[in-house]
């Protein structure tokens, strides 16, 4: 039977997986790294056809008991309750750029008000911009009881972090000069607590089970840098890369290695394309995909060249999105899915896309791809290409970010959009456990409105309105860590259309998924 592979922690876009598996970041490779979640989600179920071409929408499940625990105005408490859920089901794994999880603690940074870039533009979702500074943050770590403590107060990194074969990688500022390497990658060893500062690497890219991926650099001799992924083997710290990958970028990895991948948009002389590599952990790299322009040639690229937009894993191949975007706006203009065979042997063109997101699901042996399509309105309609077996196509689809299994209303499409259902319209957050299609709910607004939150626009105005968003959405074990902040409108730094904020109030809170409970970890 075909399965797919969990996919690895990587802190930039990542593929799109989903899998009844551990919530671990990082696929398990030791006992201290093997993290199992029963943390229990409400289903939201499927609630039958209601168009001509059988879109379902969902309903959730109610209880009877819509009301939240506990004082409704919180009383200043710092802690929020409501019902545990009933349903027991295990997360996906999920890629994480800010938690990660090591002999049953959970490792965070803890952030400051002064720490954070604006104006924010929501229109492009940088609600989190961290800025460069040589400060010291405290890292803490909370145990399985979700009692937290300071594992260090002089940290001099900033933002990402991640975990294998026992250390924590993260990267720190050392120059504000841009003609210079401006970060260096550092890691903790969480058994010693000896710091280890890496010359040499400069970016924090994720990491696979024991193996980490940083970007290396070297001077090209034109006045620059040039910087390139570089696999390591963390519990020895041998770089086992192979191959020189400049030009590259991380694209993921699984059990059988790492991928990495080129883009070519030289509108000069016309030429675009896309090559596509695999080198394995024993550093050896091949050539999977190369796109030229033949593939291109109804394409019409004037903002930028082709991009990846979205990827999973299977067994013997890579599935992925090859798309463009084009405006001010960075609006999706059209795009391919293809089936890209490991072995090298050749890729084939699935489908054109119509969204730059897909979502594989597999079923008794069979693996349909959906997507949308433009109809003759130019309506983006749910679509479906069968790979192998029998066809299905979900009636509901959900458009995710690639490493982000889950959804909130903002991100929603739908077939139908006026039949949403209110889970998706309210501010909670949803996710797809398996390849069903059912959605289960993570986080309730409830949730959050005890700490003086509401979602979404705050008047009926949206030119003037206030806004307050979720963000940095993760799980890791069987605690849900988000962010949450009441953005100020900010009309002095509006880019035209594009609407500018500033953070007003920020509060990161964690939810327990077994028992519902949240708590405040820190307000800035």
């Amino acid at each position: 039977m075909r399965k797919f592979k969990i996919p690895v922690s990587i802190l930039m876009s990542a593929g799109l997986i989903f899998l009844s598996a551990c919530t671990a970041t990082n696929l398990p490779l030791n006992d201290k790294d093997i993290v199992n979640s029963q943390a229990s989600i409400d289903d939201i179920k499927d609630s039958g056809s209601t168009t001509d071409t059988d879109t379902n929408t969902t309903d959730t499940d109610t209880d009877g008991n819509d009301d939240q625990n506990g004082d409704e105005e919180n009383n200043g408490s710092d802690v929020s309750n409501t019902d545990a859920e009933e349903n027991e089901y295990i997360l996906p794994a999920m890629d994480t750029k800010y938690h990660a999880m090591y002999d049953g603690y959970i490792y965070f940074r803890e952030y400051r008000r002064e720490d954070i870039v604006d104006p924010s533009m929501l229109y492009f979702g940088n609600t989190f911009n961290l800025q460069d500074n040589h400060k010291n943050h405290t890292i803490h770590r909370m145990d399985s009881k979700g009692n937290v403590e300071v594992y260090t107060d002089t940290d001099p990194g900033m933002g990402d972090i991640c975990i294998a074969g026992g250390k924590l990688f993260s990267q720190k500022t050392i120059s504000d000069d841009y003609k210079e390497v401006q970060r260096m990658v550092y890691y903790y060893d969480l058994e010693s607590g000896e710091t280890t500062e890496l010359n040499g690497y400069s970016y924090l890219l994720g990491s696979y089970g024991k193996y980490v991926f940083l970007s290396g650099y070297e001077w090209n001799g034109n006045g620059f840098y040039e910087y390139f992924p570089c696999v390591l083997n963390a519990e020895t710290m041998e770089d086992i890369t192979g191959a020189y990958l400049a030009g590259q970028d991380l694209l993921g990895a699984d059990e059988d290695g790492v991928y990495t991948y080129s883009t070519l948009a030289d509108f000069i002389n016309e030429e675009f394309g896309v090559d596509i590599y695999m080198t394995d952990y024993s550093g050896k790299t091949k050539k999977i995909a190369e796109l030229d322009n033949s593939q291109f040639t109804d394409w019409f690229f004037d903002w930028g060249g082709p991009e990846i937009t979205c990827y999973q894993f299977l067994d013997d191949e890579v599935i992925c999105n090859i798309g463009y975007y084009a405006g001010t706006g960075h609006f999706y203009q059209e795009g391919m899915i293809l089936d890209i065979p490991k072995d090298g042997s050749g890729f084939k063109i699935v489908c054109d896309s119509g969204y730059a997101n897909f979502y594989c699901t597999e079923k008794d042996g069979s693996i349909n791809i959906n997507n949308y399509d433009l109809n003759d309105t130019f309506d983006l309609v749910t679509s479906v290409t069968n790979l192998k077996g029998t066809e299905e196509k979900l009636g509901t689809y959900i458009g995710q970010k690639c490493g982000e299994p889950y959804v909130t209303y903002g991100e929603t499409k739908i077939e139908g959009g006026s039949d949403l259902p209110e889970s998706l319209m309210s501010g909670d957050v949803t996710v797809f456990p398996d390849s069903t299609g059912e959605m289960y709910v993570l986080l309730y607004a409830k949730d959050y409105e005890p700490f003086g939150f509401k979602y979404g626009q705050q008047t009926d105005d949206y030119d003037t309105s206030d806004m307050t968003e979720v963000y940095n959405i993760e799980y890791v074990g069987d605690f849900l860590f988000f962010t949450i902040t009441d953005f100020e409108r900010d009309s002095e730094n509006d880019i035209g259309w594009r609407y500018a904020y500033t953070h007003k109030k920020t509060v990161d809170l964690v939810k327990d998924l077994k028992t519902g409970d949240v708590k405040k970890l820190f307000e800035y």
